[in-house]
Order: C-alpha cells, then sequence, then structure tokens
C-alpha cells in the first residue's frame, strides 16, 4: 500500500518498534496505545479514507492468511517444494510465500523454454521481476539467474545484455546473504549459489 520494498518498511517499521511507537505482533505491526492516544489523533484522515486504508488493510491480511494455507497443502503435498522451502529458510511468511511462488514459476517457464514460446518466458520473467520488488532474499536473484540462462540457448544466442543480467543475478543473491541474509552462510542453499 506504501509503494515501497518491503524491507524498506521492515526497516521503518524496526525504527518506530524502538521508539516505542509500534508494537510487534507475529508478523504484524500495530500502534501502541500511546501512539494512538496522542499522535494518531493529529494525523488521523477523514473517516471516509480511514475506512478505505482498513478495507485495504483487511483484505490485505486476508490474502496473505489465504495464501500462506494455500501454500501449507502445497508443502504437505510436494516433497520437493517443502525441502527447497526449507533448505533456503525464509526469514518471514512474505519470504516463504515468495520463495514457493518461484518454485512453481521457474517450472512453468522451462517448458516455455521448450515449446519455444518466447512471450510466454519473457511474461514469467516480468512475474519474477515483480517478486524482486517485494523481498530482496537471495532465492529470488538466484531463480532469475537460474531462468534467465535456460532461456539463453533458446532465445538470447549472442546477447551481451542477457549474460549481464545473469551474472548480476548471481551477485545480486550472494550478496543479499553476505548482507541481509547472514545466517544462510554455510548452509547447502549458500554452498550450491556459490558454486
Amino acid at each position: 500500500m506504501a509503494k515501497i520494498e518491503v524491507s524498506d518498511a521492515e526497516k521503518m517499521c524496526n525504527f518506530l518498534l524502538e521508539r516505542l511507537i509500534l508494537t510487534k505482533s507475529g508478523e504484524y505491526y500495530e500502534l501502541n496505545e500511546f501512539a494512538k492516544r496522542f499522535v494518531l489523533i493529529k494525523l488521523l484522515p477523514d473517516r471516509f479514507e480511514l475506512s478505505n486504508l482498513r478495507d485495504k488493510i483487511k483484505q490485505h491480511k486476508d490474502r496473505m492468511r489465504k495464501k500462506l494455507e494455500q501454500l501449507e497443502t502445497t508443502l504437505d503435498a510436494n516433497s520437493a517444494l517443502h525441502k527447497n522451502v526449507n533448505e533456503w529458510q525464509p526469514r518471514n511468511y512474505i519470504d516463504k510465500i515468495v520463495i514457493a511462488e518461484l518454485f512453481s514459476i521457474y517450472g512453468e517457464a522451462v517448458v516455455c523454454v521448450r515449446r519455444g514460446d518466447k512471450l510466454e518466458f519473457e511474461r514469467y520473467i516480468r512475474d519474477l521481476n515483480e517478486h524482486s520488488l517485494i523481498t530482496n532474499h537471495p532465492y529470488v536473484a538466484l531463480q532469475k539467474a537460474r531462468l534467465l540462462k535456460s532461456g539463453i540457448w533458446k532465445f538470447y544466442k549472442g546477447n551481451v545484455n542477457v549474460l549481464d543480467q545473469i551474472q548480476r543475478a548471481y551477485e545480486e543473491a550472494l550478496e543479499s546473504i553476505e548482507y541481509d541474509y547472514r545466517y544462510l552462510i554455510g548452509t547447502a542453499a549458500h554452498a550450491s549459489l556459490s558454486m
């Protein structure tokens, strides 16, 4: 809703958490009682805008809850996906959902490569790029590199720009582990990425 990356929003929320303006409950942040009484009153939008915001927040929470339920069902039914999600150790529900979605996107996009459907393949690349705005988990950049690599021989032979994109995606994945997901260092996921 704020049209900013989740990592930036999380940093802001953690800053406000330190200043005792927000409290954290599970994956959700909310205003503490002091902020509700004294700070928020001055910043409240009109009741119609406030009602719209509340509806959007409720819809978003419902959508996330539904996605998590679907993900748990899928993980129980698909042992390869379950292993993949566990190996990449998502930090929160958002990472977990994105990893699962990218796992599916990759499989569907590889089928497009086999069929020679460049238009559909590029749609999957765009979907993947949208996911990179949601989280900077290293799995996102890794899947982008793997996907571009799978399509390079079929669609982009000799295209230096795509080779640069592949290299940059691998570098982004490693940087993400180095700076934001340090707990992945030394895991099987990190070793496989480094190779």
